[in-house]
């Protein structure tokens, strides 16, 4: 026998009083669970409804910055340079924040190594990202005791033939 079974047959045998009783207390008890759960669906629609003019508020910005950067992406862009003075700015730059770099230039990337304080590094390598165009492809920075070490190639993107 299973278990919904052994309850019928004790409903069954159970007084008329009883069954009455246990009726009752099935209509409470689902009472309070629907009474539970209207009250946390009000709740969550409360907080849903005060939370929705901030999400709208946000999607606004985004879409906002989304037509910004779509309409910055149209712009007429900069002439791209070619590697050889991408190479020359990159030298320029670190040499201008302290960075002791070496630079050899390849086709459409140069590759560096050097040192220099950790501060001065990242700012020279979202530097060059931005404004030359240098992206990194594979890059390796270690601390040392007052420097931060650099070794790397960063590639070119839209350069032109040297």
């Amino acid at each position: 026998m299973n278990w919904a079974n052994r309850i019928r047959s004790q409903i069954a045998a159970a007084s008329p009083r009883e069954r009455r009783l246990l009726a009752v207390a099935a209509a409470v008890i689902a009472s309070a669970a629907l009474l539970s759960l209207s009250e946390w669906v009000w709740r969550e629609r409360g907080r849903l409804a005060a939370a929705l003019p901030t999400a709208e508020a946000q999607l606004a910005r985004m879409q906002d910055q989304a037509d910004e950067l779509g309409q910055l992406t149209r712009s007429a862009a900069r002439p791209e340079a070619t590697v050889a003075v991408r190479a020359a700015a990159a030298r320029a730059a670190a040499a201008a924040r302290g960075i002791a770099l070496d630079v050899e230039e390849s086709a459409d990337a140069i590759t560096v190594s050097g040192r220099g304080p950790a501060p001065a590094v990242i700012e020279w390598l979202a530097a060059m990202q931005a404004d030359e165009g240098l992206r990194p492809l594979a890059l390796s920075l270690r601390p040392a005791t007052d420097a931060l070490e650099l070794n790397g190639r960063l590639q070119a993107i839209g350069s032109k033939a040297q």
